[in-house]
């Protein structure tokens, strides 16, 4: 609550008519907003203009603010109220600095009363008198992004008139997870309803996210060991893991979170990486394995389906493909040692290839090339884990492309998914997110602070947020948002 109680700022708020005010101001300042709100709307359905402004006066610029968005006639109000409150501003911003900690005082209810003397309110009034193009505000507009502060950005945004296809669009921040668990590690993830789940690859428990609270709890799942699932698929209220090193699948029912297994009746190291539906059925992409894994989502009955005869030794390229996505009828597996792609036609079951280009280092035969797929339209993404490039699939063609990522770094990124129109890698290695506009296939890519291996899957939820599950202990769970409101 502000002072107000000089003879002078009283008759500028009250109009001639309206001196004789039953509330005096002693009494009007020691009101709680509560009260001062039902004043308000006292004043309101008298249609008081002048009560209502002399209300007005009694609250900081925040709450004033907040109380425009009730009509038409409060936000003329509110607005009248403020701009007489910050009638005598003088001050323009001179430096970065100056705007930084201006920003950062913005929305601090006792201290926004200063900004506004001193500034103006709202932001879009201040007067901006250094060069922001030659002084870079992408870490203050990154600091609002990444504390979801929306509004605070847009703000910024419109006082600087700034384009932000030119700027940062995606806030990041991350949710802890227990210091405790010392065996950390999921790789796969996947939405049903406003939870998403994790597939343990070296934990032993399930990780659970409740995307709309963002709050995260565990499900054991009673499995020990390293690198025992690889990809997780939804079908009904059930979740499918793949086995990777474990000698089941792992399926968890999406409302009850009770998990149980299904036993495959063998062992086998990297058997299959990634899982995918279409119809009631679900296919894993074939790692070192020697067959693609076929699970039936109504009796999780499974069988497999051989490779051609170039590709089914378990020991042939290593692990051949990692990653799966169905785009149409058909299912892509993206390559990694392999130097093909691996297609599925979910209708038949039949088995293809599709040769993949040479292009600079992006050689067939070569390692750990692409890993994560995802379909955008009618064409399939794949992010560059060894390679240079973006792999691109046309899924009608199956003819192919590379989009050059700027990087020769080994072992960047890991997993792709599509939020909008963009295509988001998830960093494993890299230092960056790595971001593909999937109507241009423009590429950016924006910083982020990781100690090490850091995430190996990505999932939208909604196509509001991307959350990525860390792989190792060192990382806590990544969320990104990309704020397309921003967009002039």
């Amino acid at each position: 609550m502000i002072e107000s109680n000089k003879d002078e700022e009283t008759q500028q708020y009250c109009g001639a008519g309206n001196r004789n005010i039953a509330l005096s101001v002693d009494q009007m300042a020691g009101m709680s907003q509560n009260n001062m709100h039902s004043t308000m709307t006292s004043a309101f359905l008298m249609h008081n203009d002048d009560l209502m402004l002399y209300s007005f006066s009694f609250l900081d610029v925040i709450t004033v603010s907040e109380k425009k968005v009730v009509c038409k006639r409060w936000e003329k109000l509110g607005t009248t109220a403020i701009d007489y409150r910050c009638r005598r501003r003088k001050k323009c911003v001179d430096s970065r600095d100056e705007l930084k900690v201006a920003i950062r005082n913005y929305s601090i209810a006792d201290r926004a009363e200063k900004i506004a003397a001193v500034y103006g309110w709202p932001m879009e009034k201040w007067d901006i008198c250094f060069d922001f193009s030659k002084h870079g505000c992408d870490e203050i507009l990154q600091e609002a992004l990444d504390e979801d502060n929306v509004t605070m950005a847009q703000h910024l945004m419109n006082a600087l008139d700034l384009n932000v296809t030119n700027s940062t669009t995606f806030g990041k921040r991350t949710m802890f997870l227990d210091d405790d668990d010392e065996e950390r590690g999921w790789w796969g993830i996947a939405q049903y309803k406003t939870k998403l789940f994790c597939a343990p690859f070296h934990s032993s428990c399930v990780l659970v996210i409740d995307a709309e609270k963002e709050e995260i709890r565990t499900i054991d799942c009673g499995v020990d060991g390293q690198s025992k699932w690889q990809g997780i698929a939804m079908y009904g209220n059930k979740l499918f893991c793949a086995p990777c090193n474990a000698s089941s699948v792992l399926v968890i029912d999406g409302d009850t979170e009770q998990v149980r297994t299904i036993d495959l009746g063998g062992g086998g190291l990297w058997k299959w990486n990634g899982i995918a539906r279409y119809g009631t059925k679900l296919y894993c992409a074939p790692s070192c394995a020697s067959s693609i894994l076929v699970i039936d989502g109504d009796t999780e009955e499974v069988y497999t389906i051989p490779l051609l005869e170039n590709y089914n030794q378990d020991n042939m390229y290593c692990r051949k493909w990692s990653g799966i996505s169905l785009c149409g009828s058909k299912l892509f597996c993206c390559p990694f040692d392999a130097p093909c792609i691996l297609v599925i036609d979910a209708i038949t079951e039949n088995v293809h290839t599709i040769p993949i280009p040479s292009l600079n280092n992006n050689t067939p035969n070569a390692k750990m090339k692409w890993s994560g797929i995802t379909a955008y339209g009618n064409k399939l993404y794949c992010s560059p884990c060894d390679a240079t490039s973006i792999l691109v699939i046309h899924a009608e063609t199956e003819q192919t492309y590379t989009i050059d990522c700027g990087d020769d770094a080994r072992g960047r990124w890991n997993g792709i998914e599509r939020i909008g129109t963009k295509l988001v890698c998830a960093p494993i290695n890299a230092s960056s997110i790595l971001i593909i506009d999937g109507e241009t296939e423009e590429i950016t890519s924006h910083p982020i602070d990781t100690d090490g291996p850091g995430w190996s899957s990505i999932a939208s939820y909604n196509d509001k947020k991307l959350f990525c599950p860390p792989l190792y202990s060192n990382e806590d769970v990544l969320i990104l948002q990309e704020y397309g409101t921003l967009l002039h």
